[in-house]
Order: C-alpha cells, then sequence, then structure tokens
C-alpha cells in the first residue's frame, strides 16, 4: 500500500436491486475468510436485514482498498497492518467488523513458519543470514517472521526478506530459492504435503494464548457518516455469518469451493481454518501494532478509537 492511495476520494450511496434490498459492494480476496460472507449471503443473514452482497475478487489488500477510499466499494477485505499503514498514510480507513483472528493455541497457528525438513534448521533463530519469503515486504508476515526469529534467539536484521506470491513461495522454498518461509492456509499444507516442517507458529509467538485480530473489514469515515445505519446492519450481519461459519466447517470448507475453486479440494478438507470472532476487541489489534512499530513497518501505534468504528 503506497502513499499514492491518498489520492482517491469521494463516496457513492449504495445501489437498490429489483428486491429494494441495498447493493454493497465488497471487495475480497478469494479465501475463507471471504467464504464467511458467501455462507451468511447465502443463509440469509444479509437478505433478512435489507442486504445483497455483490463481490469483487481483487489480489490483495492494497488493490481493494482505492476502490472503497473512491465510494465504488462499500466494504473491504485486508489485514490489519494494511488498514494501520492506509490510516498512517492519510486515509480514512475504518475497520467495522474482525475477520480471521488467532486461535488461543499453540498447536493451532494460521500464520507459520516452515523450512525443508532436511535443510538442518531446526529454529527460527537458525535463520540468522537465510532468505525469508514473505507474500509482501514490510507487511503482516514479514512482522510476523521477525518476532518469530527474534524470539528464537535470532538476529531479524541479518535475514534477507524475499517477496513472492503464496503459491510462489512454497515452490522456491521446495526448490532450494528460500531457506525458510511464512505461510497461511492452504500453502502451510501444500508446503508440509511437500517435505516442509513448521519451526514456529509466528502469532503464538507474537501473542501466546490471545486471539489477535490478523485481518478485518473496512469501509471509510466517509461512509459510515452517510451510511451508519446500513453499517449497522451489515456489521450484525457479518457477525452473525462469523458464527456460523465458526460452527459449521464443514460448510464453509465447501463455499471455500465456491470462492476459490482452484483450491486442493483434498488440502481443504482437512487444513485449519481461521478463527472467525463475532465481535471485534479493540485491545485484540495492539499486538501486531507494537510489533510493527518496532520493526519500522509502522511509525507508531494507530489511534485505535479513530481506527475501528463505534457507533
Amino acid at each position: 500500500m503506497t502513499s499514492s492511495l491518498a489520492a482517491c476520494g469521494g463516496s457513492a450511496a449504495p445501489t437498490t436491486g429489483n428486491d429494494e434490498a441495498t447493493v454493497v459492494e465488497v471487495g475480497i480476496i478469494p479465501s475463507p475468510d471471504a467464504a464467511v460472507l458467501y455462507l451468511g449471503e447465502a443463509k440469509g443473514f444479509f437478505a433478512k436485514r435489507g442486504i445483497k452482497l455483490h463481490f469483487n475478487p481483487g489480489q490483495g489488500g492494497a488493490a481493494i482498498v482505492p476502490p472503497v477510499v473512491s465510494g465504488q466499494y462499500q466494504l473491504g477485505f485486508s489485514n490489519v497492518v494494511s488498514i494501520m499503514q492506509g490510516r498512517e498514510q492519510g486515509l480514512p480507513l475504518k475497520i467495522i467488523s474482525p475477520s480471521g483472528t488467532s486461535w488461543a493455541d499453540e498447536d493451532k497457528g494460521i500464520n507459520n513458519l516452515l523450512t525443508m525438513g532436511d535443510s538442518g534448521i531446526k529454529s527460527p533463530g537458525d535463520l540468522n543470514g537465510k532468505r525469508v519469503g514473505v507474500n509482501t515486504l514490510g507487511n503482516l508476515l514479514e512482522v510476523l517472521a521477525r518476532t518469530s526469529i527474534e524470539k528464537g534467539g535470532g538476529d531479524p536484521s541479518t535475514v534477507k526478506f524475499v517477496e513472492l506470491p503464496p503459491p510462489d513461495l512454497v515452490s522456491a522454498l521446495v526448490n532450494g530459492d528460500l531457506d525458510a518461509t511464512m505461510c497461511n492456509e492452504p500453502f502451510c499444507s501444500l508446503a508440509i504435503k511437500q517435505g516442509a516442517v513448521q519451526i514456529a507458529n509466528s502469532f503464538h509467538d507474537l501473542a501466546p494464548g490471545v486471539e489477535a485480530a490478523a485481518a478485518a473489514w473496512f469501509t471509510t469515515d466517509q461512509q459510515l457518516a452517510e451510511k451508519g445505519d446500513l453499517f449497522r446492519r451489515l456489521r450484525e450481519a457479518i457477525s452473525e455469518s462469523s458464527v456460523y461459519a465458526t460452527e459449521h466447517p464443514d460448510e464453509t470448507r465447501q463455499m471455500t469451493l465456491k470462492v476459490a475453486p482452484t483450491i486442493d479440494q483434498e488440502l481443504l478438507k482437512t487444513m485449519l481454518l481461521n478463527n472467525w470472532p463475532a465481535q471485534l476487541k479493540p485491545e485484540s489489534l495492539n499486538y501486531l501494532a507494537k510489533a510493527a512499530v518496532k520493526y519500522g513497518v509502522l511509525k507508531q501505534e494507530p489511534d485505535y478509537k479513530a481506527l475501528v468504528w463505534s457507533p
């Protein structure tokens, strides 16, 4: 995400469909997080609140931010570090609802550090001077990797971080072009299937025993000011969807196939799904924010009251 995004401005009210439901344009990344909203739409949680969702897939949070800021989309998905970075750069981004959080369980990692089983690397502390893959430099996974490396006794300032798309991170690790990589599902399971081993649950290293915020649904200050009632209803529907998705993992997995049809169906059956809480606890943002400041990804912690919508 760059400061050039700040050039986007303005707002547009959601349109109305033939059934008189308010159509909400949503920017998504094809993933289980998006499947939560697809599932909620299928179960009628949005319709009963007079809302119809229209999904717009994007490659990442940075691509979703401009249409949300311009008002083309009313709702967007991103990891929380990107949202904090946008707010710090002067973009009027505001979190309205949580998406994935970490599990408060060392054995259930949503973002893990992997190496190959025959690499000789036994812990994150062995990564000094090594090449570590992340999906985006200066963002969520780099912060988590640095946290695990330092906690393991290593010096993250000596590590060379390499930016690659998630599928390429797996192949680069397997081929020996990387010494280790950060991952999320289904790519953790895909790499392990090819001989990788986990050396850290990085969210547990960051916030042991805590459900720390990883991603969120966001909009802008202006859209909230203009359509507060719509976003109250939208947040209620997202909350109901999150509870249902967490309680019905098999249905969520099936809906993920609709969102991301190229996903490996066998891996989908067994891979760990994210934790989707009904409500955002603002303090759950502190862990990533403090680490992002420590490692120079943010200049300072955000104003949490300004960052999180409280109607």
